[in-house]
């Protein structure tokens, strides 16, 4: 076993270490970017030289650099995040919705649906009472008008949300264009083996999860880790 191969299997030991450390340096730096994963670098000992007695060491590789990453776990993140922002969208728009038809005594359409309903029965108790009729051409205008105000609230608010489904739509195209795009960079840095694009997968998550935000969705990747 000559020098140099003494000298070459240290190297890998201070080669294999700096890579370590330049990737806890990136786990570091990244540690406040949404979306990124930690990575960690695996290693294992060199094929060794083959001689009589036995085996000489051939110093240390890096086998890869891994994402820390459950797939399972994020799946679950998914779809905990679809049904929060249906929920969150759900209470905002019948929030809305309960401005016009609020809850309270004395006060909306059911107030104004019994004040109708009380000058019929007033009325039908003296027909021939001019002020009972008043009262009723009153309230029944009031009523067709409060029906017809909540009703082209009502419309401009399906209007809103519409113009809402419509733009997200579009962003979840365009989010699905730049995944179809990604996936395309990931086939070609770990078509040599046995590299792994980490931050690009990370890119790609970040757009799943935004995308499970606006549509339950399920996916299936190859090569998990």
């Amino acid at each position: 076993m000559s020098l140099f191969s003494t000298l070459s299997t240290s190297y890998s030991g201070l080669s294999a270490a700096e890579i370590a450390t330049a990737t806890t340096g990136h786990n570091i730096a990244n540690a406040n970017t949404e979306g990124y994963t930690r990575q960690r670098v695996v290693t294992s000992a060199a094929t060794p030289f083959h001689t009589t007695p036995g085996d000489i060491g051939e110093g240390v590789k890096i086998t890869k650099i891994a994402r820390i990453h459950d797939e399972y776990v994020y799946s679950r993140l998914k779809d905990s995040s679809n049904r929060l922002s249906y929920d969150e969208y759900s209470k905002q728009a019948l929030d809305e919705i309960a401005k016009y038809f609020p809850d309270l005594q004395n006060n909306g359409i059911a107030q104004d649906l019994q004040n109708y309903f009380n000058s019929w029965n007033d009325l039908a108790s003296n027909a021939n009472d001019g002020s009972q009729k008043i009262a009723l051409v009153q309230n029944a205008s009031t009523l067709g008008s409060s029906i017809s105000n909540s009703r082209e609230t009502l419309r401009k608010l399906q209007d809103s949300i519409n113009d809402q489904i419509k733009s997200n739509i579009d962003n979840v195209n365009s989010m699905g264009e730049q995944i179809t795009n990604i996936n395309k960079e990931i086939a070609k840095v770990e078509s040599t083996t046995p590299n792994r694009a980490n931050d690009l997968r990370d890119q790609r998550d970040k757009l799943e999860l935004t995308i499970s935000k606006i549509l339950k969705i399920s996916t299936f990747k190859s090569q998990l880790t």
